[in-house]
């Protein structure tokens, strides 16, 4: 009962040692910190409410219709 176990244990080792080793690169920590905020949700939404709150404050600020119409339609497209 022990051999299967036993069994296991061995293929597991000979196949742990037949796996290609992992080159890993060195890393700076300023390029880990552009990676990490790169990939950060969190960071991602807040450009974008950053985005979206500037295109909403370009919009306040435009000058309203020099006729003084609002909406559209055929009554805002007469002279």
């Amino acid at each position: 009962m022990i051999r299967r176990p036993l069994r296991m244990v061995w293929l597991c080792a000979a196949l742990t040692g037949l796996a290609p080793p992992a080159f890993a690169q060195p890393l700076s920590l300023d390029e880990a910190q552009r990676i990490a905020e790169r990939r950060a949700p969190l960071l991602a939404a807040a450009r974008a409410q950053e985005a979206a709150a500037r295109e909403m404050a370009v919009a306040a600020g435009q000058l309203p219709d020099e006729n003084g119409r609002a909406g559209g339609g055929a009554q805002a497209a007469r002279p």
